[in-house]
């Protein structure tokens, strides 16, 4: 759980040094924060977003949906 915590942690500054000083985007999904901090509400409306990655080099199911701001 460390690992996994400290690699969010990794991703959490790199978004947000790319988003910090770019209002031009919003974060509409973010997959790992989610399983993370809200497992039960994932298992129970999205159970598949849980399964583990079928490729080896895929730590985590996790993206970063951005949605551009007009």
């Amino acid at each position: 759980m460390k690992t996994v915590i400290s690699a969010m942690v990794i991703q959490l500054l790199y978004y947000d040094a790319f988003l910090k000083y770019n209002n031009a985007f919003e974060v509409m999904c973010f997959n790992s924060y989610m399983t993370t901090f809200h497992e039960d509400t994932v298992r129970q409306k999205m159970p598949l977003c849980l399964r583990k990655p079928r490729h080896k080099l895929t730590q985590d199911n996790s993206s970063l949906w951005l949605r551009k701001v007009i």
